[in-house]
């Protein structure tokens, strides 16, 4: 089991955060404040690279529609990148991708190949 982690790299006013490790009950109090916090300081745009996550279960997915709840209001546009098969399933399962503008693309670096097209798309996508 690797260590629950967030790394995060800015992008104009996209922030990109490479989450690795489990996401379960067990790493869910590391994980919720990291997520508030990137959340907090984040301008508009947020795209978490899930390609590190190996595990997720209901406490996981939970994370991440908590994350989603308080982006929302803020004005913060959560995105899903690079997703692991196991999560999508999970996420398609639930119907928990549906909150996630843009989810589940393959790469974030696709997703944030420049700033002005990242948002026209996420506007296209969310309507805003």
């Amino acid at each position: 089991m690797s260590d629950p982690s967030v790394k995060t790299i800015a992008v104009g006013r996209c922030l990109v955060a490479r989450v690795s490790g489990e996401m379960d009950f067990v790493t869910e109090p590391v994980f919720r404040p990291q997520f508030k916090e990137l959340i907090a300081r984040c301008d508009r745009y947020i795209v978490l690279d899930l390609s590190g996550v190996s595990f997720c279960d209901s406490a996981g997915l939970s994370l991440l529609i908590g994350a989603w709840k308080q982006a929302d209001p803020s004005g913060v546009v959560l995105m899903l990148a690079c997703v692991p098969e196991h999560l999508r399933q999970l996420l398609q399962m639930t119907g928990g991708g549906t909150k996630f503008c843009g989810s589940m693309t393959p790469s974030p670096m696709q997703k944030l190949s420049s700033v002005a097209e990242t948002r026209q798309r996420v506007q296209r996508r969310c309507g805003r």
